[in-house]
C-alpha cells in the first residue's frame, strides 16, 4: 500500500476556501470534506475536488449559538450531524448538515461532562462519539444525544494510560489512540480495555516525535501523522508498512501534518498546518482499501 502526491488546497488567510491554522478533517458519506479552521473559529466544507462550499463559526460568547474557540476537532455521522471539538471552551457541539447549532455539552473540568482540551473527536458505526480529552488524559464515549457513557484512560507513563492523548479513531474492531507524550499509539476494545501498543520516541519506522493525527480504515489500517516525521502507515497489527511526505513546502511536502482522513473514493486528505492547506494523495497503483471510519488530531503545542 503506497500513496503518491495528486493536488492541495488552500492558502493563509480569512476568506473562504482559505485556512489560519488548519487542525482536524473529516469526510462524510458523500466525501465532502470538513476542516477545523482553528485561527479562523470556523469549520469549513468542500467537496472531494477541494472547492469550497460553506462554512460556519465564529468567535464570540460561547452562550450564544455558532460561536467558537479555535475549534480543533471535527467530526460527521452517517447521518450528517456534525460534531466540533470546540477546544477553547472546553466544550462538544452538535450541528446539523446545514451548520445549525443543535446542542453542546461540556465546560472546564474533570467529571463526566466536562473536558480539558478536548481535541480529538471520532464517531463509531452506531454514530456514538469518542473524544480525546487530553488534559485530563483520557478518552470519553458519549450518545448521538451527548449522554456520557463510559471514559476510560488515566495519567500514567504505561499502558494502557496516557499522557495527553491528542488523537482517537474507531472502527468496528476497536478504539485507537495517539498518546501525544509519550510517542505511542494504542489499541483497546470497544469496550474500552487494552489491546496493545507500539511506538516510542524517535526517528526510526515505529517511532515518533510529535503525534497529531490518527486514523483507521475498515481494514484495520492504522494512519498516524507526526508533526516533524510526517505520515506514517501501519498494518493491522501494529507493524510499520509506509510512510509518506518530507519537509518543506513544495508538492508533497509538509510542514507540521496535522490530521488525516480518507473518502470512500481511497483519497487520503492531510492537513498540512504549516502551510496552511489540505494535501490530497491517491493510491499508487496498490490494492485499494476502504474508507475510514473516522480520525481526530493534534498535537501538543
Amino acid at each position: 500500500m503506497g500513496y503518491v502526491f495528486k493536488n492541495s488546497f488552500g492558502s493563509m488567510g480569512s476568506d473562504p476556501g482559505q485556512f489560519s491554522v488548519p487542525f482536524g478533517i473529516c469526510s462524510d458519506i458523500f466525501d465532502n470534506i470538513f476542516v477545523a479552521d482553528a485561527n479562523n473559529n470556523r469549520i469549513q466544507k468542500f467537496d472531494a475536488s477541494g472547492n469550497f462550499l460553506m462554512s460556519f463559526g465564529s468567535a464570540g460568547d460561547p452562550n450564544e449559538p455558532g460561536h467558537f474557540w479555535q475549534p480543533y476537532g471535527v467530526a460527521v455521522s452517517s447521518t450528517g450531524d456534525i460534531y466540533v471539538c470546540d477546544q477553547g471552551h472546553s466544550r462538544i457541539c452538535k450541528y446539523n448538515s446545514s451548520g445549525t447549532e443543535l446542542f453542546c455539552w461540556g465546560g472546564f473540568g474533570t467529571g463526566d461532562y466536562n473536558f480539558r482540551a478536548p481535541w480529538g473527536i471520532a464517531i463509531d458505526h452506531e454514530n456514538c462519539v469518542f473524544v480525546a480529552d487530553m488534559n485530563n488524559h483520557c478518552i470519553k464515549k458519549y450518545s448521538p444525544r451527548g449522554e456520557h457513557m463510559f471514559t476510560f484512560g488515566a495519567e500514567g507513563s504505561t499502558d494502557p494510560n496516557f499522557l495527553a492523548p491528542c488523537a482517537v479513531a474507531v472502527d468496528k474492531t476497536g478504539i485507537y489512540v495517539a498518546d501525544s507524550v509519550r510517542s505511542r499509539l494504542q489499541k483497546f476494545s470497544l469496550s474500552g480495555n487494552y489491546k496493545f501498543g507500539w511506538g516510542r520516541p524517535g526517528h526510526g519506522d515505529s517511532e515518533f516525535l510529535d503525534l497529531a493525527g490518527l486514523g483507521v480504515d475498515q481494514q484495520g489500517n492504522i494512519f498516524a501523522t507526526d508533526w516533524q516525521l510526517l505520515v506514517k502507515l501501519f498494518a493491522i497489527d501494529g507493524s510499520y508498512m509506509s510512510g509518506l511526505g518530507s519537509l518543506g513546502s513544495g508538492e508533497g511536502q509538509f510542514s507540521r501534518c496535522n490530521a488525516i482522513c480518507k473518502t470512500t473514493a481511497g483519497l487520503l486528505y492531510v492537513v498540512d498546518r504549516g502551510n496552511n492547506r489540505i494535501q490530497i494523495w491517491e493510491s499508487d497503483g496498490t490494492p485499494k482499501i476502504e474508507s475510514l471510519w473516522s480520525l481526530q488530531i493534534g498535537p501538543v503545542s
